[in-house]
């Protein structure tokens, strides 16, 4: 089995600030940070920091400029294959506004990330079959055609669908294996009229009865639902610096976990803890905490 992690790359640009800026204002960045970022490297990067020693071959396939060519060279340096990373004009960008608490906002530069061609997806499935792991996310394009192929193929697909955009209403999830949101992403992608967690989580069991769904609901934990199977575990109390990846490091345990054979709640509890530790820490995937750290 093959784990292929086909999502965004950025050069992260990450501005310290007293709070979040607001229209019309200009406040000076207490500290700044250029570092290796974008949710499918993040996963990926997470997901072999999760992984690590126990043999999964993990590739990351993407898109992005000679100014990104540092992040494969971290990628490689967890063990994940980057072969399939295409070179295009420009790497995508993210800048990044951190405030005292923890909490960010951010601005994404598309580059390479949105423009991958259908002949560079059809080049890197060619490589992939029946059983292997697909894990996407929404920071690149062709989506749809993505999963189309991916699914043809009989991988099973994993996707974040973050960040959310009205698009995603487009997408065939139906076939998708599993998928991982936050509460916005799950009362969007379900049309729960409530905000209860468990609501959100049955609608989208309801609506996707053949897709295992992960909520991820920050301070209040995460829970599992797939047919009759629930799980549930709270969140871990820690003192978040940068919130940065959490969500990230949270995919990629549960996915490593839950390939280990894991049982869900078992899955949902180390995912918790190494957001925990995640958190606690500044930057984006030098951020995750390898399993050994745990």
């Amino acid at each position: 089995m093959k784990i292929l992690f086909y999502g965004s790359m950025n050069i992260d640009h990450t501005y310290e600030v007293d709070h979040i800026v607001a229209p019309g204002e200009t406040e000076a960045s207490s500290a700044f940070r250029k570092s290796a970022g974008g949710k499918g490297a993040n996963q990926a990067a997470a997901f072999a920091k999760a992984a690590q020693g126990l043999g999964f071959d993990i590739f990351f396939a993407g898109k992005d400029g000679e100014d990104g060519a540092f992040i494969e060279d971290i990628l490689k340096s967890y063990g994940i294959d980057t072969s399939f990373v295409a070179r295009g004009e420009a790497t995508g960008h993210a800048f990044i506004q951190l405030d005292k608490n923890g909490q960010n906002s951010i601005i994404i530069s598309g580059g390479g990330n949105t423009s991958i061609t259908e002949a560079e997806i059809d080049g890197v499935l060619e490589h992939f079959g029946p059983g292997d792991i697909l894990c996407m996310n929404n920071e690149i394009n062709l989506l749809g055609y993505l999963m189309d192929r991916a699914f043809e193929k009989g991988m099973k697909i994993v996707f974040n669908p973050s960040p959310i955009t009205p698009a995603l209403a487009q997408l065939p999830l139906d076939k998708c294996h599993l998928l991982v949101v936050n509460e916005i992403e799950g009362k969007t992608l379900s049309g729960a009229e409530s905000d209860a967690y468990t609501d959100i989580l049955s609608a989208l069991a309801e609506k996707y009865p053949d897709c295992r769904i992960v909520l991820t609901a920050g301070s209040e934990g995460a829970y599992y639902a797939f047919r009759e199977a629930k799980a549930c575990c709270p969140a871990k109390d820690t003192k978040a610096v940068d919130t940065t990846c959490a969500g990230d490091t949270f995919l990629g345990y549960f996915l490593a976990s839950d390939l280990l054979g894991m049982d869900p709640e078992s899955c949902l509890e180390i995912a918790a803890a190494a957001a925990a530790v995640t958190v606690s820490r500044h930057g984006a995937m030098e951020s995750v905490p390898f399993r050994s750290e745990l």
